[in-house]
C-alpha cells in the first residue's frame, strides 16, 4: 500500500513539474537529452527517499528545482573535468600527429607514449592511470591511495611533464 501511495504521489509531482524542470535543466546544461536524464534521476531519488515526505505537498517546487539545479551543477563539473582530462590527452595526440606523417610514424609515436608511461615511477603510473584511464577525481584517488590531495596533484602534473619531456626527446 505504501509503495503504491508513493508512486501515485510521485506521479502527480512528475506530471506537475517535469516539463518546467526539463526546460530549466536544458537551459542550464544545453543538452535536452542529458537534461531529461537528470530530471528523471532526481525523481527517482525522490521516490527512493519518499518516506521523508510525510505529505506529498511537502514535495514543493523549490525543493525539486534545487535538486535539479544541484544535479545540473554536478553534471557540468563532471563534464568540465572530463574536458580537462582530454585536453591533456589531446595535447599528447597533437604532438604525435604533428610529427607523424604516415601510419608507421604514428605507431612509433604511440609506442613512445606507452613507453613514457611505463617509465614513470610505480606511484605516478598508478595515479596517471586512475585519473586518465579510470576517470577518478583527484579527491577520490587521494582517498583510495591514502595520500594528500596535493600529493596526488603533484604526481599527476609530474607524470604529464615526464611524458612531455620524453616525447620531446624522442622527437629530437
Amino acid at each position: 500500500m505504501q509503495f503504491q501511495e508513493n508512486q501515485e504521489g510521485l506521479a502527480l509531482a512528475y506530471k506537475k513539474y517535469f516539463y518546467e524542470l526539463l526546460s530549466y535543466a536544458t537551459k542550464m546544461i544545453g543538452d535536452r537529452q542529458e537534461a531529461e536524464d537528470i530530471v528523471n534521476k532526481v525523481f527517482l531519488r525522490v521516490l527512493e527517499s519518499w518516506n521523508r515526505f510525510k505529505n506529498p505537498d511537502h514535495l514543493t517546487s523549490p525543493y525539486i528545482y534545487k535538486s535539479v539545479h544541484n544535479a545540473c551543477i554536478d553534471f557540468l563539473h563532471k563534464t568540465q573535468k572530463h574536458r580537462a582530462r582530454h585536453k591533456e590527452v589531446a595535447y599528447l595526440s597533437e604532438m604525435v600527429w604533428g610529427i607523424a606523417i604516415d601510419e608507421n610514424a604514428y605507431n612509433d609515436q604511440l609506442k613512445n607514449i606507452h613507453a613514457a608511461i611505463e617509465a614513470l615511477s610505480p606511484r605516478r603510473k598508478e595515479i596517471f592511470n586512475l585519473f586518465y584511464n579510470k576517470g577518478l577525481s583527484t579527491h577520490k584517488i587521494a582517498m583510495q591511495l591514502n595520500l594528500k590531495l596535493q600529493t596526488v596533484s603533484n604526481h599527476k602534473h609530474e607524470a604529464i611533464e615526464a611524458i612531455r619531456q620524453s616525447l620531446k626527446h624522442d622527437i629530437l
